[in-house]
Formats: C-alpha cells, structure tokens, sequence
C-alpha cells in the first residue's frame, strides 16, 4: 500500500540521516582588514575581507563610506584565492568614522552582505557606528516585494514542471501520454515553466546588484547573471525546455512515436538534465560532499514531479480504474524515495536541529513536512476507499481525494520555493564584543572581534587622569574558557599608539571565555580588570 511503504520509508530513513554529516551553504565573513570596530592611528592603504567558502563578485561588491556617508571613490575589488576579496590603493582618508559595505555571491547562488565600522584617529565621532550603519544599509537595499517576486517565479516554475515533466512521466509509464487531456496539462505546464524560468533569470538582476526594477531590462544585469553558475543553470534550463517542446510536439503529430526507444530515451536525458540543473545550483552544489548532495537532490526532485505529475493527470486525464492503480504503484516508489532524500538534505544542511526555526529556510522546512503528511494521509484514505468500492462511485471518491491532494502538494512546492529562496543556517556574521571597564582612576574600553571561533583582535584604549601625556607601561591579557576544561590562553599584546594595544588570539571553542586584562600603571601599580566574552 502507498500509505504503509511511506511510512516504512521513515523508519528506513533514520539510519541515513544518523550518519549524514552537516554542510556549509553561505557565505560568512571570517575575518577583515581593517577589523570591524578597529580605531587606527592611520588610514589603510588597503580592505581584505576573508570568506568562509569561495565567492564571486557583484555589482557594488566592496564600497567604502565616510561618517557623511558619501561614498569614497576605491579601486574595483579582487578575489584572491577564490574566498579572498581584496581592495588596494585607498586614497588618503581623513581621521573620523568609516564604514565598509560588502555584498558577494555565495556559491550556492545567494548573496551574502554586510557591514561594519572602523574610526581613524581617536577624535569624538560625528555620528555613531549604528547610526552609520542603518543609513547606508537603508540606501543599499533593494526594491520592495523582491524577495516575494523571486519566490513566486521559483513556485510558478516547480507547477510548471510537475506538468511538463511529471505529468510526462506518469503518462508514458501508463501508456496515456497520448491523451489529449494530458498533454493539455503538460503543454500549460511548459508555458508555467518556461516562463517562470525566464522571470528567474530576470529577477536575478535585480538580486545581484541590489538596484531597482529597471534592472529587469538592462542587458549590463543580464551578464552579470550569466557569468554566474545560477544564471547558466537557468539558461541551461530554458534550452532543454525547449527541446522537450520539440519532443512534446513530434509526439502530438505520431502517436506511435511515444513507444519508440528514441523518442523515450531522449525525453529521459532531457527530463534528467532539466531536474540537475536544480540540483547544480542551489544550497547542496555549496555543501560537501557536493557531487552526493546534488545526486540525492536530484532524485528527490524527479520523485516528487513524478508524484504530483501522476495526481494531476488524474484529475485532468484519463478517468479509468487502471490508471489509478498505475498511480499507486508509481507512487508506492517515488513517495518513499521523496521521504528518504528530503529528510537527507535537512539533516545535511542543518547544522544545529535547534535552530530549525530561527530561519525562513528553517520554518519553511516545518510548513512542507506537515503538509507532505497531510498529503500521505490522503493518499492512504484514497487507497483505502478504492479497494472498499473498485466501481464508479468509488472512482468518483478517490477522485475528490485526489483533488484534495493536488491543493496540498502545490502548497508544498510553495514552501520548497521559499526553502531555495533562502540560506538554511543561522548566519554566523561577526559580532563586535565590547565594553567599557573601570577600576580606580582607569579606564579600559574594549573590543573583540569578529567574536566567533578562529583569529579574532582584542583593541583596547586606556584612559588615565593625564590622557594620551600619561602613557601606562604596559598591558598584558589571557583569557579563560568557562568550564575550566581547557588551560587560560595568553594574548598575543602589541602598542599601536599611546594606551592603545591590539592583541590577538585564536579561539577554538564556542562559549563564555573570561577576557582578563593587566595594565601596569606604573612600575609600582598594577590594575586587574575582566569581562566575559560570549564566542
């Protein structure tokens, strides 16, 4: 039964999903040059910014703002080292408050942004860095409604193929490709598809450079988008699209083309290469191992058009007992293999099940899980009431059932839309530790960046009852992990400027460290000062 074989497919699922391994599949900021927060006692001669996995380039990839923010004229920027993004040559900058703003591609086809603050000189800011930074971010953003325009193009493509495609399928299999009603489904399909693929590609320019709706029209977008693995995969796409057409249309004109071997296998290679150009592009192309992830998206993909392609050319094909039961037998596979694959990719790409819902790929996830099992239940109940009454008014039931189905299954490729749409993890994007400490006549202010795991920098300025003419003797800094489980870890100290010292440490473990900060006044006073520092 189709019911009983699913929810076999569960059981059989959790060994596969005990040993899968979580992925990387966005782009984060590692590390940067200037460091966010840093105060200089000169300008940089040059911006790094350290990715965790290769990026690509967009349009205002790298921008540099002064605390006016206007924009500072830089040199284009460069990838090094593929997730290495480089700017040199900076003009000379003037002492105040700068921000830097950074937008690349991710490779699985999303754009990861950011920014962050650095001051030259220690003068009193004009402006402070949140106030900085919501004024630029507010002038990078794009164009209202663009995330949902994007997901709607996805969704109108996954309708379409589960037409074009599924549909195809199931009708071939059943020996009713021929129907005149199925290949009304799978040519209104082709169109849904067709056009949702180039909505993608258009839209697309609009995502890259964070502009507005006219880049739906500027040709500069449309090779920005086809110099991207994405964009290829969509024009990919469009082009087996449009031979499966030519396929469809031979088929029209000679029936008994449909049972040639030609004609099948050509329809199959072109039906696989339309299903990995999802696959090639999206979040599993970006994780590791990526050739496995993209296979088992792959097949997750074809089981679910083969599965809501059979529902819809029952409800719009052949009305016969047979095809029914063609369809719980189709369906008896491509459920289970559709279970057993999708829930792989979640525990593949969640890294922490905790934080399942603190994304929208997260909570999309949960949305198509409950209405996959409302669709299961019916199909059980249908399969139940057409072997209770194998006649007309039994059909006739299951038909409505199906119909029910239909609806479900289209709202769950309404959540896979926003699900592709969407990074599946939690960004890790650094965040700026601070905190002012006194003790006596000191004080010490200090900042850890990027706080995460891996090289961070400890800026701290003292400031003492002479200022900048009553220098201290010197700093030193360890830090402490909570547990106790692992010994204190000296900081490395350097002086940049009078009461002004960069230390820097690698931090290998998530949690609470205790940062402990020494100043030697003087050679006869020494000032202890600590802060908890939340990796």
């Amino acid at each position: 039964m189709r019911g009983s074989r699913s929810l076999l497919a569960l059981a059989c699922a959790v060994p596969v999903l005990w040993f899968a391994s979580a992925a990387s599949a966005h782009a984060n900021l590692e590390s940067s040059s200037p460091s966010p927060s840093a105060t200089l006692e000169s300008a940089p001669r040059s911006i790094v910014l350290d990715f965790s996995e290769p990026v690509g380039l967009v349009e205002r990839s790298v921008e540099l703002f002064d605390e006016r923010r206007e924009r500072v004229a830089i040199e284009a920027p460069q990838v090094l080292g593929n997730d290495r993004v480089e700017v040199n040559d900076l003009p000379p900058l003037d002492f105040g408050l700068y921000l830097v703003a950074w937008r690349v591609q991710s490779q699985d086809g999303h754009i990861a942004e950011g920014a962050y603050t650095f001051q030259i000189g220690t003068d009193a800011r004009a402006v402070t860095p949140g106030d900085l930074l919501a004024g630029v971010d507010a002038s990078r953003s794009g164009p209202g409604g663009l995330d949902a325009v994007r997901a709607m193009s996805r969704a109108l493509v996954y309708l379409g193929l589960t037409g074009a495609l599924g549909t195809l399928a199931f009708a071939a299999s059943a020996g009713m490709a021929g129907s005149r009603r199925c290949r009304g489904v799978i040519g209104i399909g082709w169109i849904a598809a067709s056009l949702g693929t180039v909505g993608q590609f258009l839209v697309q320019g609009v995502y890259l450079s964070g502009g507005t709706w006219s880049n739906l029209v500027d040709s500069s977008a449309w090779q920005d988008v086809w110099s991207t693995r994405s964009g290829q995969g969509l024009i990919a796409r469009l082009v087996l699209l449009v031979c499966l057409s030519g396929l469809v249309l031979v088929s029209t004109r000679r029936n008994a083309v449909l049972k040639t071997t030609w004609w099948r296998s050509s329809s199959a290679l072109i039906g696989g290469g339309i299903v990995v150009s999802f696959a090639a592009t999206g979040h599993p192309s970006a994780s590791s191992p990526a050739a496995v992830a993209s296979a088992i998206v792959a097949v997750h993909l074809a089981s679910v058009l083969l599965w809501i392609g059979g529902l819809l050319a029952i409800i719009f094909g052949e009305r016969t007992d047979e095809v029914v039961r063609s369809f719980s037998r189709s369906a008896s596979f491509a459920i289970p293999i559709a279970l057993i694959t999708g829930l792989w990719q979640a525990w593949h790409l969640v890294e922490d099940p905790a934080d399942i819902t603190s994304t929208d790929w997260g909570r999309a996830l949960v949305v198509k899980v409950v209405f996959v099992l409302v669709v299961i239940s019916f199909g059980m109940f249908a399969r139940l009431v057409l072997l209770a009454d194998r006649g007309a008014a039994g059909l006739v039931s299951v038909r409505r059932l199906v119909a029910v189905e239909v609806i479900v299954a289209v709202l769950v490729l309404a959540a896979t839309s926003i699900m592709v749409s969407s990074p599946p993890r939690v960004g890790s994007e650094p965040a700026v530790i601070a905190a002012t400490l006194a003790q006596d006549d000191i004080i010490v202010n200090a900042t850890v960046t990027p706080g995460m795991i891996g090289a961070n920098e400890i800026h701290i300025t003292v400031v003492t009852p002479g200022g900048s003419l009553d220098p201290v003797d010197g700093l030193e800094m360890r830090m402490t992990y909570e547990d106790g489980d692992l010994p204190p870890v000296t900081v490395d100290v350097d002086p940049l400027g009078p009461n002004h010292f960069l230390g820097t440490i690698s931090i290998l473990e998530s949690g609470v460290w205790d940062l402990e900060i020494i100043v030697q006044v003087s050679p006869s006073r020494v000032v202890r000062l600590a802060m908890d520092v939340d990796v």
